[in-house]
């Protein structure tokens, strides 16, 4: 689904992700990274002409980084740069979602919050 042409059916492919990782953890992570699909989602931030696709892969991200020790593979996958580049988006909606992943990376691990501030984050 997620990497159909067609925007409803991969919108409908990342809000399913997304629900799936909201709702489980060591198992869905191991699968998600193992299978690429990290790489997959953080490309979906930067697609301009899909905001909604954008904010699902966000949410994903947020929900994924919350409390969790996935954050240090997330940095290596280098999902900062497109982090900081949506808090530049016009619906105020992606950037909560952007705000609230980069605060999760860097809340617990302070070698990421460095990460996060040398990429001009402040």
């Amino acid at each position: 689904m997620i990497n159909s042409n067609d925007y409803l059916i991969k919108l409908r492919g990342v809000i399913a992700m997304r629900k799936i990782i909201d709702g489980e953890r060591q198992q869905t992570f191991n699968h998600f990274f193992a299978s690429d699909l990290a790489t997959k989602f953080i490309g979906f931030l930067s697609q301009n002409n899909e905001p909604q696709v954008k904010l699902e892969a966000a949410w994903l991200f947020s929900s994924l980084s919350y409390g969790s020790s996935v954050c240090h593979i997330l940095v290596k996958l280098e999902i900062v740069k497109p982090l900081l580049q949506l808090l530049i988006e016009n619906q105020l909606y992606i950037v909560d979602q952007a705000l609230v992943c980069l605060g999760n990376i860097s809340a617990d691990h302070e070698d990421l919050r460095d990460i996060i501030l040398n990429h001009s984050a402040l």
